[in-house]
């Protein structure tokens, strides 16, 4: 199996940093923001260098689901500290939907909480085999940026897996308080183990790097890809969540169930094309 690039991915995934999204957005730290696209549930932002979409979602007063984390260590700390700071010590859990950094780097930051973190058996198997060929891929690029902030805090990370696994065909369902997280894998798609979480009660569906967000007008990085399945995954979402009224993709601005049909749109033309 092929492993990411992370120039390619980068190159891909550079959109604007200041459009739609950053004003309806609040500063956490200096590469940090966050925005509630309602009540109790917050789209996290994270430009390190490029930008990627994490969510926190408060559950009742006491409880809180982390899905994906920022890119490392020193992100997903300041996320734990706002979280910690504006709504109390919560009980955490945390859930990864795919073995890339952009799903999993703060996996170490969380460990050292003592958060639990769900994820698919296939992600933690491709963590064990791919994380020191991932890190030296991100290093090799992060040593040739002028600010080396971003080399500095790779060369401190570690790719840890998730805690507590799962069948990947099987899913989860997982109950929080009143809150119902639904993990669903359709089948392969950017990563052969891209998850996506549905919350019922608020018709939100976390679509992570499976889903393009609308500045997007290629598919970005597909080595790690089936590019022929990837439509045919998305179209088993959007069946199956077709009363998601947000949807989040990995990276880029968030909208509707229509990033489900132009992510489908731009595939199968991508795979006619090619």
């Amino acid at each position: 199996m092929k492993i990411f690039s992370l120039v390619t991915i980068l190159a891909g995934f550079w959109i604007s940093s200041f459009g739609q999204t950053l004003n309806e957005t609040v500063q956490i730290s200096d590469d940090l923001y966050y925005s509630e696209i309602m009540d109790s549930t917050y789209v996290i932002i994270h430009h390190f260098p490029s930008r990627c979409n994490s969510m926190f979602v408060l559950v009742g007063d006491n409880k809180g689901v982390l899905i994906d984390t920022p890119d490392e260590t020193s992100g997903t700390k300041s996320l734990i500290e706002w979280i910690n700071s504006k709504f109390g010590n919560l009980e955490l859990v945390a859930i990864n939907t795919g073995f890339h950094y952009d799903n999993l780097g703060g996996n170490e930051y969380l460990l050292s909480k003592g958060i639990k973190i769900y994820g698919a058996g296939l992600t933690a198997r491709l963590v064990e085999e791919l994380a020191t060929e991932s890190k030296e891929i991100v290093l090799e690029y992060t040593s040739k940026l002028e600010d080396q902030k971003y080399f500095k805090a790779f060369s401190n990370l570690n790719f840890f897996p998730p805690t507590d696994t799962f069948d990947i065909n099987n899913g989860l369902s997982l109950k929080i308080n009143d809150e119902t997280f639904e993990v669903y894998f359709p089948g392969e798609s950017h990563t052969i183990d891209n998850l996506v979480v549905y919350m019922k009660s608020k018709n939100v569906l976390f679509g992570g790097c499976m889903v393009l967000s609308m500045n997007h007008k290629r598919p970005g990085y597909i080595a790690d890809a089936n590019i022929l399945d990837w439509p045919k995954s998305v179209e088993k979402v959007r069946e199956k969540y077709e009363n998601a009224k947000i949807v989040i993709p990995g990276h880029g601005d968030w909208g509707n169930t229509d990033l489900l049909t132009h992510t489908i749109e731009i595939l199968n033309n991508w795979n006619i094309n090619r």
